[in-house]
Order: structure tokens, then C-alpha cells, then sequence
């Protein structure tokens, strides 16, 4: 039987580690596999990139690091029989501990077996070794871990408790090496002002997030990149809002009365581009229908939207907001939970009992889904008379104004995904929450070409939009800054 060693490399969860960090781990892969006695040679495989690997006479094994999804051919000649050392590049909580040594060997399983030199293999050969980097990291990570518990609670207060949070706009603040989301209470904290009379025009980017999480999670790594500040500097307004029991309705009447406090009870003109990430798409059309499309001559607020970018938008609804049909079991709400961040973070502060509060959240979802109004409202279209009358009321307006929309998707295709969860969506392709053709908007919205943007991808699922490493790493272009890149190309175009 030929040797079998798997490294597990354990980087932390923040997103500012630098260069250093990854050439020391390269280095202790080295060290381990000096110890084992093997000679290495290191294959970094950047995303989406295919690698024909043909071994020298001289090489006494490989390591190949599985950093990102990656498409691997051999030379069968060349390899056969060499044994592998599988760097898998993960963060210490992605991976429960007692599933390290499964995860490993699935890893070493798919790369050698490509080779046709797959021997009896079994987890039990496996040796584990994790390390995490950088000393200061659990202090620096302190705040995002509160802010995601933080979160949590608000989730599990909303569903469980009925408390509802109050909305608010946010405003983006960026100093030397860091951006935060800050309470906004008068245009004064804005740029593009102009006051006459008691007429206010405002010119700024809006961000509405969608379920489940908030205006920070949703954005700040979009926003992060340079062309924001540099664009928008200080007039960038996030709507934070409840959203899985009020409607969408609410959700716009609440951000219209906020937009009024804004203003002080003067008129206001709102000359914005919008960002909109899953269920936001929905508010973003129903604030057009109550703004635009049926707005009247002696309304406070006026809207004018230079440009509207969709990500994930589920403008034909989703089978998975179906709670009222779709009884998810534990394990498929463990699917689920695994794909996104910030689940790694939860796994590691409350272990097993994380998973036991979302599916005690989804039980009552499901208990409870006829007070769930928020979620009712991305039903599947052919069942769901509200986005139904909302497609209705705004479609002659969209298709006249095609040029100003934007949408992107993933299709989401990591190998092993859950056969159950994806049956839902029947074979079309999705980001296991909103189907491909539902984000495009089919013939309500009829996009104009070029505005709708899907690329398939192993990384990224529903909540996956935007995260990239810091740029200090170096590191080649992953797939998610190339939808950070597309949004910034639209609204530049």
C-alpha cells in the first residue's frame, strides 16, 4: 500500500492576514513532511485553474494545496505510486474536529484517484495535523465574533421571540485601514447635499441587505473596495431591517419614515444607486412601486435611481422560503447551516448547540409560517399572489427603463452538495437559495444584455457574495472579486 499523509493547515477566520502567514504554513508543511522523511514539491492551485501535473524522476512526493476548488489532470505514468501529502487550507472552524480526518481523506481520495492508483484507502491513514496562525488573532477577533452573536440573537429573537428590531439607516465611514457602519440621523453627515428652501436633494448609494443578517455582513467587503470610497466617500446609506416576520411592505414604509426623519420634514429628492443582496431586491422593487411607478405630485420623498445592481435577488421567488410545503429536517437544515458563513464562527463559539438553535428556529418557521410574512413574500411566483400584483405594477416601468438594472447569480455546484436540498429546485441551476432564472427576472423584467451576470462556482452559495482575501496577501484573483468586479463595472458603465 503506497503512504498516505494529510496536513491540515488551519488559518484564522480574519480576512486582513498577510503574505507571512501563508509562506509559514508552506513551511510547516515542509517540516511535517520532513519528519515523515518525504521530499516535496508544493503545487499551489489557484481558483478556477486547471493544473496537468507530470512528477520528475526525482520527485518523491507531492503536496497539492487544496486552497480552493481546483481542476487536477496527471500524468498516470509519472505519479503512480508516489505518495501525496494534501494540504487542506481551511479556517479552524469550517471543519468540526472529530470530521478532520473524513474530510481529509476525501480530499487525498479525489486527487489520487485520478491518478488510476487509488489503493485501499480508509480515514484510519490519515495523520492530522492542525495549527492555528498568528497570536493576536483571538483578541482581534473578538468584535466579530460578538457582532455575529450579536446577530444570532437578534435572528432567534425575531423567529422565536417575536422581537422585532427596530430599523435604521447606516452610514459608512471609512478611516486609514478600516470601514464601520454608523448610526445616520441628519444629511449633514452626507457630502452630496444641496439645500434650497425646504427642498433637500440627496445623491448617494443605498444598500439593502436581505434575510437574515444585516447591512455590514451583506456589504462590507464590497464596499471596501477603493472605488467606493472614492466614489461615494461618505454617501453610502444602509437600510437595516427586520425581515423574515414583516412584510415587505413594512419594510418600505419604515425605511420611507426613516428617509423623512432624514430630512427633517423637509422635501427630498433622492438621487441614488442601490445595492441589493438576496430578499433586498424585493424591497428594492416594492420602494419603485411606491416611489416611481405610483408615485403622486405632492409625495415628500422623490426618487430618482440612476442604477440598481441585484445580487441574488429572488425576483421569481425561491423554493426554499416554501416553509409552508418544505419540511426540513435536522439534517438537511446541517447542510444548509454548513455551506455559509458566518457558520464557522458559530460552529467554533457554540459547537453542537449551534446547530440545535437554528433548527429550533426553523421548527418554529415552519410551526409558525403563516405570521412569517417576510419569508411568504419570496414564495415561488406561481404561488404567490403578492409578487404577483408587485411584478404586475412595476413591469411596464422596468421594461422602459431596462438600461438602469443589473443582476448577478452564482450557480452554485461544490461537488457533494446535498442531493435533498438541491431536489427542491428541481434541475435548474441555483445558489442553493435562489434559482439562476429567478434572479434573472424572466419576462417581467426582460434585462438588457449584458446586465445579467451567472458564473458557476464550487465557493460560493447564497451567502458567499463578495468574500475575497485581503489584498496584502497577493494572492491571484478569486472568483468572489470578480463579482466585486462586475458590480463596480456596471455602475461605472
Amino acid at each position: 500500500m503506497h503512504s498516505y499523509y494529510s496536513l491540515i493547515m488551519t488559518i484564522s477566520y480574519l480576512s486582513d492576514l498577510g503574505l507571512t502567514d501563508v509562506n509559514s504554513s508552506v513551511v510547516a508543511a515542509h517540516q511535517v513532511a520532513a519528519d515523515q522523511g518525504t521530499a516535496l514539491a508544493v503545487l499551489d492551485l489557484q481558483p478556477d485553474t486547471e493544473l496537468v501535473l507530470q512528477a520528475p524522476a526525482t520527485l518523491t512526493a507531492v503536496v497539492v494545496n487544496l486552497y480552493h476548488e481546483h481542476q487536477l489532470s496527471v500524468d498516470p505514468a509519472s505519479m503512480a505510486g508516489l505518495p501525496m501529502v494534501v494540504c487542506l487550507w481551511t479556517t479552524t472552524q469550517s471543519i468540526p474536529h472529530q470530521q478532520i480526518p473524513a474530510q481529509a481523506a476525501a480530499a487525498i481520495h479525489a486527487a489520487w484517484a485520478s491518478l488510476g492508483a487509488m489503493a485501499a484507502f480508509s480515514p484510519e491513514t490519515v495523520t492530522v495535523v492542525t495549527q492555528t496562525y498568528g497570536a493576536g488573532a483571538e483578541a482581534a477577533d473578538a468584535p466579530e465574533k460578538k457582532k455575529i452573536l450579536g446577530l444570532l440573537d437578534a435572528f432567534e429573537g425575531e423567529i422565536v421571540r417575536n422581537e422585532i428590531p427596530a430599523p435604521r439607516l447606516l452610514q459608512v465611514q471609512y478611516a486609514e485601514d478600516s470601514l464601520s457602519f454608523v448610526p445616520l440621523t441628519s444629511t449633514d453627515a452626507l457630502r452630496q447635499v444641496t439645500v434650497s428652501g425646504d427642498q433637500v436633494t440627496v445623491r448617494a448609494l443605498l444598500l439593502i441587505h436581505g434575510t437574515g443578517g444585516d447591512a455590514e455582513m451583506a456589504f462590507k467587503k464590497l464596499v471596501a473596495h477603493p472605488y467606493f470610497q472614492k466614489t461615494y466617500g461618505t454617501d453610502i446609506i444602509a437600510f437595516n431591517h427586520a425581515n423574515i416576520r414583516p412584510s415587505v411592505r413594512q419594510n418600505v414604509s419604515d425605511l420611507i419614515g426613516l428617509l423623512q426623519e432624514l430630512s427633517a420634514g423637509r422635501r427630498l429628492t433622492l438621487e441614488v444607486d442601490i445595492i441589493t443582496r438576496s430578499r433586498g431586491g424585493l424591497v428594492f422593487c416594492e420602494l419603485l412601486r411606491q416611489l416611481v411607478v405610483n408615485a403622486v405630485p405632492d409625495q415628500l420623498i422623490t426618487l430618482h435611481i440612476r442604477k440598481a445592481v441585484m445580487v441574488a435577488p429572488p425576483l421569481l421567488g425561491t423554493p426554499v422560503a416554501g416553509f409552508d410545503q418544505l419540511r426540513l429536517d435536522a439534517h438537511d437544515v446541517r447542510q444548509l447551516i454548513d455551506q455559509y458563513e458566518p457558520a464557522d464562527i458559530l460552529l467554533e463559539l457554540l459547537g453542537e448547540v449551534m446547530y440545535k438553535k437554528m433548527y429550533s428556529m426553523v421548527e418554529v418557521i415552519q410551526d409558525q409560517y403563516h405570521a412569517m410574512e417576510g419569508l411568504q413574500a419570496m414564495l415561488p411566483v406561481v404561488r404567490n399572489p403578492y409578487l404577483q400584483e408587485l411584478l404586475a405594477d412595476i413591469g411596464p416601468y422596468v421594461r422602459a427603463h431596462q438600461d438602469a438594472w443589473y443582476s448577478l447569480v452564482a450557480h452554485y455546484t461544490r461537488p457533494g452538495a446535498d442531493s435533498r436540498i438541491q431536489a427542491i429546485f428541481e434541475g435548474a441551476d441555483n445558489d442553493y437559495i435562489v434559482p439562476v432564472e429567478g434572479a434573472r427576472g424572466g419576462d417581467a423584467w426582460a434585462l438588457a444584455p449584458g446586465h445579467f451576470f451567472t458564473f458557476a462556482s464550487a465557493k460560493t452559495s447564497h451567502l458567499g457574495y463578495f468574500k475575497h482575501k485581503n489584498r496584502a496577501q497577493k494572492l491571484s484573483l478569486l472568483p468572489q472579486e470578480l463579482e466585486v468586479n462586475q458590480v463596480v463595472d456596471w455602475l461605472k458603465a
